[in-house]
């Protein structure tokens, strides 16, 4: 028996040297056959069609790299890609994604050139785009769509040839926030009373020194410790940008409804305000409505990162 095995192994290690040498050949065959010369180049934009960009408000232009990308082999010649602005791509954006996108006015952004340059023997070249971000309205959604219209021969990736890029800036408030948050005044309306509760909650930028809240509600608890917000309200919570002081918070009139919410600092806390050093917002302000007493809200804003 002893016998039989050792012959067993032996034609089995036998075997499997004839197998790896076999694949071995197979793979330096296939290596031998593969010419890399005859695969076809292409130009593309490399983001797959759509790039987010949020910057800071501040009065220098920031430059934006709007990348494009050689495929295939290596060539020994610059090749010179010409773009084009192209507005429609944001309208299909639009449709295709259930957003509302406008072009990016003219104002607030330069574009020295339409062509990039990717240099012979690389695969990127890039163009710069300048955006004035203090120029850049903040009540709309603005994006601006480049397509590549020539690529001097070079065929062109007809999946990554246009390319949509939304345009976001963001304050010195802007960011993530843990909100503890304190209300008095509505226990009767089933409203925590005089409780803290946390929760994560974003300032959104609505101006170069006035932000909001993510959802577009004045975020509450109630007296069970549930999280909810109150309807037709959107908080606007300015600030002085020279002291950081909370100069006013106001009710958005395009959200008010019969209600009549509102708001308003609350007149006897005179130290609302945003601590650079630290990036704690604290707002004491008041909402009032037809027919019940004024809530008292009290918000400590502790800074966790930017927005996602």
């Amino acid at each position: 028996m002893k016998i039989k095995i050792n012959k067993w192994l032996g034609l089995t290690a036998i075997a499997l040297i004839f197998l790896t040498g076999l694949d071995s050949c197979i793979k330096n065959h296939v290596a031998q056959e593969t010419d890399f010369s005859k695969v076809t180049n292409v130009v593309d934009l490399p983001v797959n069609g759509f790039k987010s960009i949020a910057l800071d408000i501040k009065p220098a232009p920031e430059a934006v790299k709007v990348y494009g990308e050689l495929g295939g082999p290596l060539l020994d010649k610059d090749v010179v890609v010409t773009l084009a602005l192209d507005p429609t791509a944001i309208d299909d954006y639009n449709t295709a994604n259930g957003t509302s996108y406008v072009p990016l006015a003219d104002s607030s952004y330069t574009l020295p050139s339409l062509t990039i340059t990717i240099p012979k023997g690389q695969r990127l070249g890039s163009l710069d785009l300048s955006i004035i971000s203090t120029k850049v309205d903040l009540s709309v959604p603005a994006a601006l769509a480049f397509k590549i219209v020539d690529a001097q021969g070079v065929a062109l990736a007809d999946n990554l040839k246009t390319i949509v890029y939304s345009v976001g800036v963001k304050n010195k408030y802007d960011g993530q926030y843990d909100l503890t948050i304190e209300t008095i005044g509505w226990d009767a309306y089933g409203i925590a009373d005089g409780v803290s509760n946390t929760e994560s909650i974003g300032l959104v930028t609505a101006s170069a020194n006035a932000v909001t809240f993510t959802g577009d509600f004045q975020p509450a608890f109630t007296t069970s410790g549930g999280a909810t917000a109150f309807g037709a309200t959107r908080p606007i919570l300015t600030f002085d940008p020279a002291t950081d002081n909370l100069t006013s918070v106001i009710n958005d009139p395009n959200v008010v409804d019969s209600r009549n919410r509102q708001f308003h600092l609350n007149p006897a806390v005179t130290d609302s305000r945003f601590d650079a050093a630290t990036r704690t917002v604290y707002a004491a302000y008041i909402m009032t409505q037809n027919g019940r007493p004024d809530q008292q809200i009290y918000d400590t804003l502790n800074y966790t990162g930017p927005r996602p």
